[in-house]
């Protein structure tokens, strides 16, 4: 039996053990998992996995960072590549970059709009949402647009942040669609990838 394989049968075995237990991964987890740029290994809980070095070439990379959670706020809903295509046929969507213009501009999804993560709560008008009345931060979102957003992997904290934000502000959290893979990902997939837009 290969490597690969004995590895992913002592995954599985854990896997299994833990839903045997009626232990849940979120319980077991509750450190947040830290990829760190060239480090050998990753630990997670008392498990250590060997890391793949170096790392293939990809522009979105962002190898550092801690791995972010699938659903950022209860009730977001995490998505492919097959459900974020689909969404630029859903004139309620909005597909969102989050990250910070200068990353956007090395390469982002094609038809997506910027709103960095630092400016994302003033721009809620743009999600569907009406101004708070004087002396209130909370937005009218009942006409809420569904936004599906996404930075630069899953390590990428940009994204997670915004959803956290808005939903402080009145978004609602069912409203949001994360694609966690990110530019990362789309890139990996081969899927087409636009530079310098705005």
């Amino acid at each position: 039996m290969s490597k690969e394989c004995k590895t992913m049968w002592k995954m599985m075995t854990l896997l299994a053990a833990w839903l045997a237990s009626g232990a849940t991964l979120a319980q077991e987890y509750s450190e947040p998992l830290k990829i760190i740029g060239e480090a050998r290994s990753v630990k997670a809980g008392e498990q250590v996995f060997e890391r793949r070095l170096p790392l293939p070439f990809n522009r979105f990379l962002g190898a550092q960072g801690v791995l972010q959670p699938a659903e950022p706020v209860p009730g977001v809903v995490m998505v492919t590549e097959i459900e974020l295509l689909a969404a630029f046929n859903d004139p309620n969507a909005v597909v969102v970059d989050t990250r910070e213009i200068k990353d956007r501009v090395k390469g982002t999804i094609p038809g997506s709009v910027s709103m960095p993560y630092t400016e994302i709560v003033q721009r809620m008008e743009e999600l569907g949402c009406r101004k708070p009345p004087q002396g209130s931060d909370q937005w009218d979102c009942s006409q809420a647009r569904i936004v599906y957003g996404f930075c630069s992997s899953p390590v990428c904290p940009f994204t997670p942040t915004a959803i956290r934000a808005t939903t402080r502000a009145g978004f609602p959290a069912a409203n949001w669609r994360y694609y966690r893979g990110g530019m990362l990902t789309w890139e990996a997939v081969g899927l087409p990838v636009v530079e310098d837009d705005f």
